[in-house]
Parts: C-alpha cells; sequence; structure tokens
C-alpha cells in the first residue's frame, strides 16, 4: 500500500485494503491490459490469486478468468478481446450462421 506501506501477498487483498481503511478508490490498471504478477527465478506469479506459471504466456491466458470482458454466451469464459470470444465460441460447434437463411 503506497499510503501506509502495507504488503499484501493478494492484490485482491490490496484493494479490499485500500477501500476499507483507507475510503479511497483503487485504480484498477488491470482494466487496461496492464497484468499484475510477480517475477520469481523460474516463474510468473498471478497478484489476484497467486497461482504460479512457468512461462509469461500462460500467466497472460490465465488473466482472462480474473478480468476478461468479453464473456461466451455458451459456455460462460470470459476473454480480454473481442477476437479471442469470437475464436472460443467456434469451439461450440455451431460453425459459421447464413445471415440469409436460418442455416
Amino acid at each position: 500500500c503506497r499510503i501506509c506501506k502495507n504488503n499484501f501477498d493478494v492484490l485482491d487483498s490490496l484493494i479490499e485494503h485500500i477501500k476499507l481503511e483507507h475510503n479511497q478508490i483503487f485504480s484498477e490498471d488491470y482494466g487496461f491490459g496492464i497484468i499484475p504478477y510477480r517475477l520469481f527465478e523460474n516463474s510468473f506469479q498471478c497478484a489476484v490469486c497467486g497461482e504460479q506459471f512457468q512461462y509469461f504466456i500462460k500467466l497472460n491466458q490465465h488473466m482472462n478468468y480474473h478480468f476478461g470482458n468479453y464473456v461466451c454466451e455458451n459456455c460462460g469464459k470470459s476473454f480480454l478481446s473481442q477476437d479471442r470470444l469470437r475464436c472460443h465460441s467456434l469451439s461450440h460447434g455451431s460453425g459459421f450462421r447464413c445471415n440469409e437463411c436460418p442455416e
């Protein structure tokens, strides 16, 4: 915490602390695609839940579960971009639909 210098292991704890103890709104940079993480010698740790990943790209994919803005209507999974949601929706087997007829 930049105000009282307390340290927190998980980002959600810091956010809650800032709201309750300092009555301030937390600037949620992750809404702009900034990924909160900790770097260890051989892994990347999610600052939200603490899960660790060997590769940054896996952490990036994991962050969709925390901060996804685009939600699949079929299964509820969330994604950070509309393109990722569009690609995912093809996995439900509906394929492409004709704009002219019900097929």
